[in-house]
């Protein structure tokens, strides 16, 4: 998974690998798996959140069964994962700032209530004594733009 973190690091790399039968799907799979290591999961759900950042794969990032993914990482508990779920937030804002893809995801199954847990979690995170009051919250406007687009 280190790889392909550092593949999808490269903007020349995001759109093949993204359309490469299966990888996105494995991906996810990988970020879901619970016996997968913590630094698997951390770079599957990385290289996801990079694939996201180009616009030659909103289309294919905005997928049923890669949406039900990310709606699943969004439900993961545990301050362990908490750079998985980072990712998986940055990577949903980055295709909600997408005018083509918002209805369809605000109307996707479960993505609203997710989106809206995210919300929760950075703003429990901030409030938290000793935590670095410089935390991004981009989860709320992610979810706002969502909700505009109802």
């Amino acid at each position: 998974t280190t790889i392909f973190r550092h593949m999808a690091r490269d903007e020349g790399n995001r759109e093949v690998m993204a359309k490469h039968c299966g990888l996105v799907e494995s991906l996810g799979f990988i970020v879901l798996r619970d016996m997968a290591s913590k630094r698997a999961r951390e770079n599957a759900a990385k290289t996801l959140m990079h694939l996201a950042n180009s616009d030659e794969n909103r289309l294919v990032m905005t997928y049923s069964r890669v949406l039900d993914n990310f709606v699943s990482v969004l439900h993961l508990e545990g301050e362990e994962l908490v750079n998985v779920r980072d990712s998986a937030v940055t990577a949903l804002a980055r295709l909600a700032a997408d005018p083509a893809n918002r209805n369809l995801m605000a109307k996707h199954d479960g993505l609203l209530v997710a989106m809206a847990k995210a919300v929760e979690f950075e703003v429990q995170r901030k409030g938290r004594d000793g935590y670095d009051n410089n935390v991004v919250m981009i989860a709320k406007p992610a979810l706002v733009t969502l909700l505009m687009a109802l």
